[in-house]
């Protein structure tokens, strides 16, 4: 399996085992609007960097997308609340920590920004947060 793939399933692990149990890694996450009653957790890879850190070694940096989308109201705000709540708490499990199995591979940053696609959930009513992962390895 690629870095970047192996990056983002021990990123679905971690939520898993936080109780997010409905995140898989999904490369292409499309979903039919019919399907979106329930919350979807999807990690995918978003960018990868590659870096001389020393003579021996290199840094790669992966950026790491998590998206959590779940159809509501527009006029729900507590949902729309919940589901930022869902993103905040995601964005607090990974930051600055390690991820499990890959022991090189430290959270540098988190990113959300913006919330949420006001634009999606006006026109779909659907609520889309993506939490960015900076992550950041060595390797020889």
């Amino acid at each position: 399996m690629a870095a970047a793939f192996d990056i983002c399933d021990a990123v679905v692990t971690m939520l898993v085992t936080a109780g997010y149990a409905e995140a898989v890694l999904l490369p292409m996450p499309i979903f039919e609007l019919r399907d979106m009653d329930t919350r979807h957790i999807s990690v995918l890879p978003a960018a990868e960097l590659t870096e001389k850190a020393d003579r021996a070694r290199r840094q790669f940096t992966y950026h790491v997308d998590i998206a959590v989308q779940q159809r509501v109201a527009t006029d729900n705000g507590a949902a729309i609340e919940t589901l930022v709540g869902v993103c905040e708490a995601i964005a607090t499990l990974f930051d600055g920590n390690r991820l499990t199995g890959r022991t090189g591979a430290h959270v540098m940053g988190v990113e959300n920004d913006p919330l949420y696609d006001v634009g999606m959930l006006r026109e779909k009513k659907l609520f889309m947060g993506v939490v960015r992962l900076n992550v950041r390895e060595w390797r020889t």
